[in-house]
Parts: structure tokens; sequence; C-alpha cells
């Protein structure tokens, strides 16, 4: 049997690692840019139940319909960005499960180059185990062989 050239999966087996190393760190981003977008939606309703609040004290008091109307319109305003925000986290959420699909893809890679390495050194370790039965083998028949030429010369 000819023997193997030996493959070096150290580099490839460090390529796949760094793949899933990128791939977990542009996760964590995304997951990162999703809890500042929450944070900051929840600051908007919290704002928006702020100023709904101030608005409706100031309606008990005597009417003063200026101020009222720019409580409303910053309400109105606070609403449309907790909508934006909503959408944000809708929109990073669906990258995020697009990013963990890449990150699982880029282990799977790295697992099966692991296996490889496994099944290659599993296979040089058989390799050199039949080797050396050849030699014992051989030293064994030879040692045979010069007890029977001893005998015969005797």
């Amino acid at each position: 049997m000819a023997a193997r050239k030996p493959f070096r999966y150290t580099v490839l087996l460090r390529v796949r690692k760094l793949q899933e190393d990128q791939k977990a760190f542009e996760l964590a981003q995304v997951q990162r840019e999703i809890r500042n977008a929450v944070q900051e939606r929840d600051f908007i309703l919290q704002e928006q139940r702020r100023v709904l609040q101030e608005a409706s004290e100031v309606l008990q008091r005597p009417f003063a319909g200026n101020p009222v109307g720019r409580y409303y319109q910053y309400e109105r305003h606070l609403a449309r960005r907790a909508v934006e925000k909503d959408a944000l986290i809708a929109q990073k959420r669906s990258e995020a499960e697009r990013r963990r699909d890449a990150l699982e893809a880029a282990m799977r890679q790295k697992r099966v180059v692991e296996r490889l390495q496994e099944r290659h050194e599993a296979a040089e370790q058989a390799d050199q185990v039949q080797a050396e039965q050849r030699m014992t083998d051989e030293v064994a028949v030879n040692q045979a062989a010069l007890k029977r030429g001893r005998k015969t010369k005797a």
C-alpha cells in the first residue's frame, strides 16, 4: 500500500474557526442592535405615556388649546417613532435569524473538518499499527528461519 500524503487540517480548521467566530460576532452585533432598539422603543413609549398624562392634566385646568395641541402633536410624533422602532426591531430580528442560520452553517462546516481530521488521524494510526504488525511478523519469521537454519547445521 502506498504511503498516504500527509494532509494538514490545522489551516483549514483555523479558517473554519475564524469564519465561525466572524458569524458569531455578526450575530452578537445584531442582537445588541435589537436590544438597543427595544430600549429606545420602551423609552419612546414611556415618554408618550408621560406626554399624554401631562396633556390630561393641562385639560383639567381652564382651557388652553394651544399647549394641548402641542402635547398631542408631540404624542403623534412619538407614536410614529415607536412604529418605526417596531419595524426596525422586526427587521433586525429577521436579520438575526439569518445570521443565526449562517452561524449554524459555519459551525457545521467546522465540525465536518474536525470529523475529517479525526478520520484521517485514525486512518494514519491504523496504517501505522498495520506497518508495525508487518514488521513484527517479518522479525518473527526471520527469527524462526534462523532457528531452523541453526538446527539443520547442528
